[in-house]
């Protein structure tokens, strides 16, 4: 709670004193729900387009009872041995170094053995061959694959996501694709059952409504996104590179924000041998607001990858610069420390979202600029790198009411109890008191002392005050008293009457109270005026 006492008002009168989460964009695969089926024996080594790799009949066959969708599924009968169905996507679906790609596809685990000896789980391996002599439907060779895929549950379809990054099949490049997916165990638990598969170029998911900006590590040091009248910029000038072989994968900015690419590309941070060069490396970024309306930051979420033992260990978010009232330039936000290595420089790194609550001021106005750096320090030695990924400025519309929205609109840098103007009148007082808090020649409406009165034997004298009355305004008004000026606590005793109010203009009226004299020598009032 902010509170402010308007300065004390005093006359003395007969001796009182009164003082006042992506998916494949195009499906490549053809017949992906597998009702192109016929046979109960299909797919097998001759149907078109799923084919299988089989020992005999009945080994992949057709499944009509337990689909995920449409009429048919596939599904693997024997429990003892390991087997595959697949699909050479169709002619001009080649390799491309550059693009990520994804394999979806339903999965489920049924009808368990009586086989006491038939323990192993059931899992399935996805595949990716492509041809050895450039011509479609003749030679695949096997060049990357996920083992272990298993739902979470028997008895229950669940959708499995499996991806490949385009980089790692560089060498087969304009190569055509043929998709596996095969059980991978013998003697297996479960019989597994596979429907709906989709493979082609993986397509992210745009950010969630609420981050602001974000930066990949993809796109060479500009912002890879912003929302529509944000700018934004990444800063390389005190990071080592970068890295294009690292990332996370994971697909969120910290632990939940979604939109991330999982395109590799980090931000790599390393002491080097550099003697003049700060032991510590950070990434630096910003954003600007060109919304035409001022703009809340709510959080900097990220991830980052110690990724061994003498990588940098301790993480800080700074504040850099910019027009964010009550915090210094270069000042801690947040920091952590004693992180653990990851042993990769690629996959899934460990998650941050941190809030900004605690500022004192978080609201960019239409125009202004707030500066915020990841910096990564204590490693081991010079050339052991960790990375940061996925780094998002979290935030929205500024919608707030009451003494902050009035700050924001009159760009105010201080506190509610600074003084901008420099008028002697701070800045909660003269938002609630009609004072302009950018004009020291407008300090709004003090309280006054009207005139003495009596009734019926008692006397009191009159306080006047402006009251802001608008909706949302979060203030609290109240009157408090004391017996001197140095002597005991200022409270209300009770005795001071409300007598009326005006009729609002604007956003204001006056409030009339009665303070009684009668049997007091002197006494001390002031205007206790509090925001919630």
């Amino acid at each position: 709670m902010r509170r402010c006492i308007v300065p004390m008002l005093a006359v003395w009168l007969a001796g009182i004193s009164f003082s006042s989460y992506a998916a494949v964009g195009a499906n490549w695969v053809v017949d992906p729900g597998f009702e192109a089926l016929a046979s109960v024996t299909e797919p097998n080594t001759s149907t078109a387009p799923w084919g299988a790799v089989e020992s005999g009949d009945w080994a992949v066959q057709r499944e009509q009872t337990i689909v995920h969708g449409g009429t048919n599924a596939v599904s693997y009968m024997n429990y003892g041995n390991t087997y595959t169905v697949y699909q050479d996507l169709p002619a001009g679906l080649t390799v491309d170094s550059s693009a990520i790609y994804e394999c979806r596809f339903w999965m489920r685990l049924d009808e368990k053995s009586n086989n006491v000896v038939y323990t192993n789980e059931s899992v399935v391996q996805v595949m990716i061959s492509t041809t050895t002599n450039g011509i479609h439907g003749s030679t695949y060779k096997w060049k990357a694959s996920e083992y272990n895929v298993i739902p979470s549950v028997p008895y229950e379809w669940q959708e499995m996501v499996v991806r490949f990054s385009g980089s790692d099949l560089a060498d087969v490049e304009d190569e055509y694709i043929r998709l596996q997916v095969k059980t991978s165990n013998a003697k297996c638990e479960y019989r597994v059952f596979i429907d709906d598969v989709q493979f082609g170029v993986y397509a992210p998911n745009a950010p969630d409504s609420t981050v602001l900006a974000a930066f990949y590590g993809c796109s060479g040091g500009t912002n890879d996104y912003a929302q529509a009248g944000v700018e934004a910029a990444v800063s390389l000038d005190k990071a080592y590179l970068l890295k294009a072989t690292a990332g996370s994968i994971d697909e969120t900015f910290g632990s939940a924000s979604t939109g991330a690419s999982i395109e590799y590309g980090a931000y790599e941070v390393r002491i080097g041998t550099d003697p003049t060069n700060d032991p510590s490396q950070q990434v630096g970024f910003k954003i600007v607001n060109q919304t035409g309306g001022p703009l809340q930051l709510d959080s900097i979420s990220f991830d980052y990858a110690r990724y061994w033992a003498a990588s940098p260990q301790d993480v800080e978010l700074l504040y850099t610069w910019g027009a964010l009232g009550g915090i210094t330039n270069n000042t801690v936000i947040h920091s952590v420390s004693g992180l653990t290595h990851l042993g990769s420089n690629k996959g899934d790194f460990d998650d941050f979202d941190w809030s900004l609550d605690g500022l004192t001021d978080r609201v960019l106005s239409d125009g202004e600029t707030a500066a915020f750096a990841l910096k990564a320090s204590n490693a081991g030695d010079a050339w052991n790198g960790g990375a940061f990924d996925n780094i998002a400025i979290l935030g929205a519309a500024y919608e707030g009411a009451g003494y902050d929205a009035w700050a924001v609109d009159y760009n105010l840098i201080g506190g509610a109890l600074d003084d901008d103007d420099g008028d002697g009148i701070d800045n909660l007082t003269e938002y609630a008191q009609n004072g302009v808090p950018d004009d020291p020649s407008k300090t709004g409406t003090s309280p006054a002392l009207g005139a003495m009165a009596s009734d019926g034997g008692t006397q009191w004298i009159e306080f006047v005050y402006l009251k802001r009355v608008s909706a949302d305004n979060g203030l609290t008004y109240s009157l408090v008293q004391r017996q001197g000026l140095v002597q005991g606590g200022w409270m209300n005793n009770g005795d001071i009457v409300e007598a009326g109010e005006s009729v609002a203009v604007g956003n204001f009226k006056t409030v009339t109270n009665q303070v009684p004299t009668n049997g007091k020598s002197q006494e001390f009032v002031k205007l206790l005026i509090e925001s919630d």
